[in-house]
């Protein structure tokens, strides 16, 4: 298959644009494959819990191929696409804790500036909370990967990334169509998807409408990126930079929202100068996830533009 140095960010199998004329059944599950082995590279530098940037990116890997997952129903054989797409919510449940944690601990030096200096003995106190429970919610990761479900999820991940005839099951309806209309209409799909959710996001102020952009946009990416290899180079820098601006900014409105609701739990269970430091923070949080708001509205106006439809949809028409 068409080996050539320009390969997916992410992914262990080099895509190249002869890639297009090959099935769809070979292509997807061997892209899979490709994430499941950087995936399974990162996995002792998160045992070991190094730095925080290598959960980051065992994440990533996870995403990635869930964004593969959630598309490839055409594809894959789709009894075994549902049982691995639920293992993989779960294994993001999993992380998820301590990958909270991790954020709102690296940022608890400036968010601690916000408060009085009266105070600063309870922020200090409860930093080292969170990093308490940090420990915690590790054990709790590290018992995940050392269990049962884990092994099945990595087994089942492995088998649906054989190719063709995937886990014995019947391959979807799309598995013998060429790799290129098929990732073409992939792709499509999904920048369809994304605006769906951006128009909606629009219309409210709701935090879940919001976040469902945000999953919207990172499948769209993961995607793009996974597959741009099979293109002309250069086929997707248009508006690229655009893209990611609107991600850190939405990752950003998430971030204050999930950090405000866990310093709120936790001041309320520590009490006392920690929990008065807690409220200051959580009211700060949610004052800046209103700025953060309203940045993403105006980023999401600035991509969504006729112009960059159309560009799309003539590459991928």
């Amino acid at each position: 298959m068409g080996a050539t140095k320009r390969g997916s960010a992410d992914s262990a199998w080099h895509l190249g644009p002869s890639d297009r004329e090959q099935p769809a059944g070979r292509v997807l599950p061997l892209v899979l494959g490709g994430h499941l082995q950087a995936f399974r590279g990162r996995e002792p530098g998160v045992r070991a819990d190094l730095d925080v940037e290598g959960l980051h990116q065992f994440r990533v890997s996870l995403r990635r191929a869930r964004s593969l997952m959630a598309v490839g129903g055409g594809v894959f054989p789709d009894e075994e696409l549902v049982l691995l797409r639920a293992l993989s919510t779960w294994m993001m449940g999993v992380t998820s804790p301590v990958r909270d944690l991790d954020v709102l601990c690296a940022e608890m030096p400036v968010l601690g500036e916000r408060v009085v200096p009266e105070l600063r003995d309870g922020a200090d106190g409860l930093s080292a909370t969170l990093l308490d429970r940090r420990a915690v919610a590790y054990i709790g990761l590290l018992e995940a990967l050392d269990g049962e479900r884990y092994a099945v999820l990595l087994r089942r991940w492995e088998v649906l990334s054989t190719a063709f005839r995937v886990g014995g099951g019947e391959p979807g309806p799309d598995a013998l169509r060429r790799a290129g209309p098929v990732v073409d209409e992939l792709i499509l799909r999904s920048f369809e998807r994304l605006r769906r959710r951006g128009r909606a996001a629009m219309r409210t102020e709701d935090r879940a409408a919001w976040h469902d952009l945000r999953k919207a946009l990172k499948r769209f990416r993961y995607l793009v990126s996974g597959f741009a290899p099979m293109y002309p180079e250069g086929s997707f820098d248009r508006g690229r930079q655009r893209l990611s601006r609107l991600q850190d900014a939405l990752g950003r409105l998430q971030d204050c929202h999930v950090q405000a609701e866990i310093v709120e739990a936790v001041g309320a269970a520590a009490g006392g100068r920690a929990g008065l430091a807690a409220g200051v923070i959580a009211d700060s949080l949610h004052r800046e996830s209103a700025t953060a708001h309203a940045r993403c509205a105006q980023l999401w106006s600035d991509f969504d533009r006729p112009g960059r439809r159309r560009h799309l949809h003539d590459l991928l028409a």
